[in-house]
């Protein structure tokens, strides 16, 4: 598995646990990137600007 792989499968995996927990309007991307331990950015280039809001 590629590091880029990796990365998304880890920021998917956080997301849809808080997404599960607080619900999807009440999870901010800024939380999910922290306990990925990924970059902001890194949400728009995996799913393009503007798709994270």
């Amino acid at each position: 598995m590629t590091g880029e792989a990796l990365t998304l499968r880890t920021v998917l995996t956080v997301a849809r646990r808080l997404f599960a927990e607080p619900g999807y309007a009440r999870t901010p991307i800024r939380l999910i990137t922290n306990e990925a331990g990924v970059a902001p950015q890194t949400i728009d280039a995996h799913f393009g600007p503007g798709r994270a809001c």
